[in-house]
């Protein structure tokens, strides 16, 4: 266990579980996509922005079982 009394402890770990949570919505949102019944179309940008589009017209075919 770290020392708390530290100065800076608090900033790191506030930076730590921000961190944490975008990873793990990242990873949400990740599944979600790929769970996605839709055609979509995805476009990578200057840092990690992700554009995705969707073609709600169309069904994509072999869609994972939602799990």
């Amino acid at each position: 266990m770290t020392d708390q009394t530290r100065w800076g402890i608090d900033e790191v770990m506030s930076e730590n579980r921000a961190k944490k949570y975008e990873n793990e919505t990242k990873k949400k949102f990740e599944k979600w996509l790929e769970q996605s019944p839709v055609e979509y179309q995805v476009q990578l940008h200057q840092d990690e922005d992700v554009l995705v589009t969707f073609k709600i017209k169309q069904r994509r075919k072999n869609v994972p079982n939602n799990k």
